[in-house]
């Protein structure tokens, strides 16, 4: 009798250890449970890169003239990533400026390039292109030097392209060849990058608009892939 009862209470004990441990299980913390259901996430946040701005100074080849709808600085802005400012005035160069009357630039007043820094400062660019110097009908050497040179004191850190002076699909004139020199050698001089992508137009009238001497929208495209080959 003794043995049974000694039995008996032994099984009361185990089952009540079994019983403990389950109830221990059940009553684990919540905060433990729930932190072993749930996945664990994580999470990433990127700032989406700024969009450089470009400015272009230029002439009429800069403004698109005669290209029905297709500038090369359009172009030229959406394979390199940029937002495009285009501050080109028909018939201006580094002294050559546009008055009243003259259909090319189609304002009262269109200044020469240093006249135009301001402007260029105003639209805060990161890169700033400039093309021309055919209007001027002489190399204006002081002028391009000092345009150059302003134009680098008003923006230190801005990357400055020149590219080399156009003509149409004619010989270039001799002014138009010691040009590209002096630009070449004035935008060096402040540090920036001269795009020599010397006569894409030359001997191709087929990308000239007919009786304007301006390129077609196939000539601005030839200009754009000059510009952009000197660019990668």
């Amino acid at each position: 009798m003794r043995n049974r009862n000694r039995w008996a209470t032994a099984g009361l004990v185990i089952i009540a250890v079994v019983a403990v441990a389950v109830v221990a299980l059940a009553v684990r913390p919540t905060a433990q449970r729930a932190a072993e259901a749930t996945p664990t996430w994580t999470w990433s946040r990127t700032t989406p890169k700024p969009i450089p701005v470009a400015v272009f100074i230029g002439d009429s080849y800069t403004i698109g003239a005669g290209g029905g709808g297709v500038r090369w600085t359009s172009l030229v802005a959406a394979k390199e990533g940029w937002s495009e400012v285009n501050l080109g005035r028909g018939g201006t160069g580094y002294i050559a400026k546009s008055t009243s009357g003259q259909q090319a630039c189609c304002l009262d007043y269109c200044p020469p390039y240093g006249e135009m820094i301001p402007d260029v400062v105003k639209a805060k660019p990161d890169v700033v292109l400039v093309a021309g110097g055919r209007n001027d009908g002489s190399v204006a050497t002081t002028a391009i030097r000092n345009f150059y040179q302003d134009l680098r004191t008003q923006l230190p850190n801005a990357k400055i392209y020149a590219v080399s002076p156009l003509w149409d699909s004619t010989e270039p004139p001799a002014f138009i060849l010691a040009q590209c020199k002096e630009v070449e050698a004035s935008v060096k001089a402040v540090s920036g990058s001269y795009l020599d992508v010397w006569q894409p137009l030359k001997a191709r009238p087929e990308l000239i608009t007919t009786g304007k001497g301006h390129p077609n929208a196939a000539g601005y495209q030839v200009i754009a892939e000059a510009v952009i080959k000197l660019l990668s």
